[in-house]
Protein backbone atom coordinates (compact mmCIF):
# COMPACT_ATOMS: atom_id res chain seq x y z
CA UNK A 1 0.00 0.00 0.00
CA UNK A 2 1.27 3.41 -0.66
CA UNK A 3 1.83 5.98 1.79
CA UNK A 4 -0.11 9.42 1.06
CA UNK A 5 1.19 12.16 2.54
CA UNK A 6 -0.62 15.74 2.73
CA UNK A 7 1.38 17.97 0.13
CA UNK A 8 2.49 21.34 1.36
CA UNK A 9 2.96 23.93 -1.63
CA UNK A 10 4.19 26.42 0.46
CA UNK A 11 7.50 25.17 0.77
CA UNK A 12 8.26 25.90 -2.97
CA UNK A 13 8.85 22.20 -4.05
CA UNK A 14 7.13 21.52 -6.62
CA UNK A 15 4.85 18.00 -6.53
CA UNK A 16 2.89 18.91 -10.28
CA UNK A 17 4.83 19.15 -12.91
CA UNK A 18 4.88 22.61 -14.13
CA UNK A 19 2.80 23.94 -11.45
CA UNK A 20 3.38 27.58 -10.71
CA UNK A 21 1.68 28.41 -6.98
CA UNK A 22 -0.49 31.12 -7.31
CA UNK A 23 1.46 34.19 -5.76
CA UNK A 24 4.47 33.23 -8.03
CA UNK A 25 2.29 34.34 -11.01
CA UNK A 26 1.38 37.71 -11.82
CA UNK A 27 -1.94 39.35 -10.63
CA UNK A 28 -2.16 36.44 -8.05
CA UNK A 29 -4.88 34.51 -10.00
CA UNK A 30 -4.51 31.47 -11.49
CA UNK A 31 -6.16 31.14 -14.65
CA UNK A 32 -5.51 27.39 -15.28
CA UNK A 33 -2.64 27.86 -17.82
CA UNK A 34 0.70 27.85 -17.43
CA UNK A 35 2.23 30.57 -19.46
CA UNK A 36 5.74 29.53 -18.25
CA UNK A 37 6.35 26.46 -20.67
CA UNK A 38 7.88 27.20 -24.04
CA UNK A 39 6.06 26.51 -26.84
CA UNK A 40 8.31 23.74 -28.55
CA UNK A 41 6.71 20.30 -29.33
CA UNK A 42 6.96 17.95 -26.39
CA UNK A 43 6.57 20.75 -23.84
CA UNK A 44 4.31 19.25 -21.80
CA UNK A 45 5.63 17.60 -19.28
CA UNK A 46 5.16 13.90 -19.20
CA UNK A 47 3.19 14.31 -22.61
CA UNK A 48 5.56 14.01 -25.55
CA UNK A 49 3.41 14.34 -28.20
CA UNK A 50 1.76 17.40 -27.32
CA UNK A 51 3.08 21.06 -26.62
CA UNK A 52 1.86 24.20 -25.30
CA UNK A 53 1.66 27.67 -27.11
CA UNK A 54 2.07 30.12 -23.96
CA UNK A 55 0.97 33.08 -26.34
CA UNK A 56 -2.18 31.34 -27.49
CA UNK A 57 -3.89 32.25 -24.40
CA UNK A 58 -3.62 35.46 -22.22
CA UNK A 59 -3.24 35.23 -18.85
CA UNK A 60 -5.97 37.32 -18.05
CA UNK A 61 -9.29 34.96 -18.10
CA UNK A 62 -8.18 32.57 -21.00
CA UNK A 63 -8.98 35.63 -23.80
CA UNK A 64 -7.31 34.73 -27.32
CA UNK A 65 -4.53 37.28 -28.24
CA UNK A 66 -4.87 38.82 -31.61
CA UNK A 67 -1.62 41.10 -32.11
CA UNK A 68 -2.82 41.88 -35.63
CA UNK A 69 -3.53 45.69 -34.36
CA UNK A 70 -7.53 44.34 -35.21
CA UNK A 71 -9.01 42.82 -32.30
CA UNK A 72 -12.90 41.85 -33.01
CA UNK A 73 -13.10 40.56 -29.18
CA UNK A 74 -11.38 43.42 -27.54
CA UNK A 75 -9.76 43.14 -23.95
CA UNK A 76 -13.21 44.08 -21.96
CA UNK A 77 -11.63 47.51 -20.70
CA UNK A 78 -13.30 50.61 -21.84
CA UNK A 79 -9.80 51.64 -23.53
CA UNK A 80 -10.42 48.29 -25.72
CA UNK A 81 -13.88 46.96 -25.76
CA UNK A 82 -13.48 45.44 -29.10
CA UNK A 83 -15.12 45.86 -32.59
CA UNK A 84 -17.84 42.99 -32.43
CA UNK A 85 -20.65 44.26 -30.47
CA UNK A 86 -20.61 47.88 -31.82
CA UNK A 87 -20.56 46.67 -35.26
CA UNK A 88 -23.41 44.34 -34.48
CA UNK A 89 -25.08 47.28 -32.71
CA UNK A 90 -24.45 49.13 -35.95
CA UNK A 91 -25.93 46.82 -38.40
CA UNK A 92 -28.87 46.37 -36.25
CA UNK A 93 -29.58 50.07 -35.71
CA UNK A 94 -29.68 50.16 -39.90
CA UNK A 95 -32.19 47.53 -40.00
CA UNK A 96 -34.27 48.76 -37.88
CA UNK A 97 -33.95 52.07 -39.76
CA UNK A 98 -35.04 50.20 -42.83
CA UNK A 99 -38.26 48.50 -40.87
CA UNK A 100 -39.11 52.03 -39.75
CA UNK A 101 -38.94 53.19 -42.42
CA UNK A 102 -41.33 50.51 -44.42
CA UNK A 103 -43.42 50.38 -41.14
CA UNK A 104 -44.12 54.45 -41.70
CA UNK A 105 -44.66 54.40 -44.87
CA UNK A 106 -47.59 51.35 -44.73
CA UNK A 107 -48.89 53.58 -41.64
CA UNK A 108 -49.31 56.21 -44.09
CA UNK A 109 -51.02 53.77 -46.62
CA UNK A 110 -53.47 52.74 -44.58
CA UNK A 111 -54.23 55.98 -43.16
CA UNK A 112 -54.80 57.25 -46.28
CA UNK A 113 -56.96 54.49 -46.96
CA UNK A 114 -58.75 54.58 -43.96
CA UNK A 115 -59.46 58.76 -45.06
CA UNK A 116 -60.71 57.75 -48.21
CA UNK A 117 -62.85 55.12 -46.90
CA UNK A 118 -64.26 57.48 -44.45
CA UNK A 119 -64.78 60.05 -46.90
CA UNK A 120 -66.70 57.66 -49.36
CA UNK A 121 -69.08 56.44 -46.53
CA UNK A 122 -69.62 59.30 -45.41
CA UNK A 123 -70.70 60.98 -48.40
CA UNK A 124 -73.03 58.29 -49.51
CA UNK A 125 -74.70 58.54 -46.02
CA UNK A 126 -75.19 62.28 -46.22
CA UNK A 127 -76.50 61.24 -49.94
CA UNK A 128 -79.09 58.60 -48.28
CA UNK A 129 -79.88 60.82 -45.48
CA UNK A 130 -80.68 64.51 -47.58
CA UNK A 131 -82.48 62.14 -50.58
CA UNK A 132 -85.15 60.92 -47.52
CA UNK A 133 -85.31 64.37 -46.21
CA UNK A 134 -86.27 65.84 -49.56
CA UNK A 135 -88.63 62.64 -50.09
CA UNK A 136 -89.90 63.12 -46.29
CA UNK A 137 -90.26 66.74 -46.59
CA UNK A 138 -92.43 66.71 -50.48
CA UNK A 139 -94.92 64.06 -48.89
CA UNK A 140 -95.38 66.32 -45.67
CA UNK A 141 -96.09 69.25 -48.53
CA UNK A 142 -98.38 67.30 -50.54
CA UNK A 143 -100.02 65.86 -46.99
CA UNK A 144 -100.37 69.72 -46.02
CA UNK A 145 -102.81 70.71 -49.37
CA UNK A 146 -99.57 71.63 -51.63
CA UNK A 147 -99.72 71.21 -55.88
CA UNK A 148 -96.35 69.94 -56.76
CA UNK A 149 -97.45 70.74 -60.24
CA UNK A 150 -99.00 73.94 -60.31
CA UNK A 151 -98.13 75.71 -56.63
CA UNK A 152 -94.65 77.68 -56.81
CA UNK A 153 -94.56 78.25 -53.48
CA UNK A 154 -93.74 74.26 -52.90
CA UNK A 155 -90.68 74.06 -55.08
CA UNK A 156 -89.36 76.98 -52.38
CA UNK A 157 -90.79 75.47 -49.45
CA UNK A 158 -88.99 72.19 -50.42
CA UNK A 159 -85.75 73.65 -51.24
CA UNK A 160 -85.48 76.37 -48.66
CA UNK A 161 -86.22 73.23 -45.90
CA UNK A 162 -83.78 71.08 -47.18
CA UNK A 163 -81.10 73.84 -47.21
CA UNK A 164 -81.39 74.35 -43.97
CA UNK A 165 -81.93 70.46 -42.53
CA UNK A 166 -79.62 68.99 -45.13
CA UNK A 167 -75.99 66.99 -43.85
CA UNK A 168 -73.34 69.37 -46.21
CA UNK A 169 -70.96 66.74 -47.86
CA UNK A 170 -67.51 67.01 -47.09
CA UNK A 171 -64.00 65.35 -46.67
CA UNK A 172 -61.22 64.88 -44.49
CA UNK A 173 -58.05 65.66 -44.90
Amino acid sequence: MADYQPIDFTSGKNYIPSYKPPESRPGGISTGVNTSVTGAPGSVPGQPGLWQNPDFFSADGMKPNNDSGFNWLGDGSEKNPGMLIPGLNAAAGIGNLYLGNRALNLSQDQFNFSRNQYNQDYNAQADAYNTNLTASKSRGLLDAGYDSASDPGFEAALASYVEANSIKQSTIG
